[in-house]
């Protein structure tokens, strides 16, 4: 018999299990990083692009850096996380609004004919 115990997983030391909550949470956010650039990139192709990237990132920085704040105000006068989800997913029905009116297309005229090459 071996006089190594083994340890079993619930059994890790912080920092490992550390290691793998910043890997997963990596992970989620690279793959969000790519569709940030290349959903407006084709909702609004052309020579100002860059600037509408700016302010979808500005948007998000804004975003991080009050949700978090607002949020434990509202804990801290509520008691409950309740309004602060609310708020949050209040703000995310907006900015899906915003989007929706943003890359809606202008209606085609009736005398309009689509040319044939």
């Amino acid at each position: 018999m071996s006089s190594r115990v083994r340890k079993r997983p619930e059994h890790r030391d912080a920092a490992s299990q550390s290691r793998v909550q910043k890997r997963r949470r990596g992970g989620h956010a690279h793959a969000r990083i790519a569709q940030l650039s290349a959903i407006p990139a084709d909702a609004f192709a052309g020579p100002h692009l860059g600037a509408i990237l700016g302010v979808v990132q500005a948007g998000g920085g804004l975003g991080g850096a009050i949700g978090p704040v607002l949020g434990g105000w509202l804990f801290d006068v509520t008691g409950s996380y309740h309004l602060a989800f609310t708020a949050a997913c209040l703000a995310v029905a907006g900015s899906a609004v915003a989007a929706w009116i943003a890359t809606r297309q202008a209606p085609i005229a009736a005398t309009t004919r689509p040319v044939m090459p």
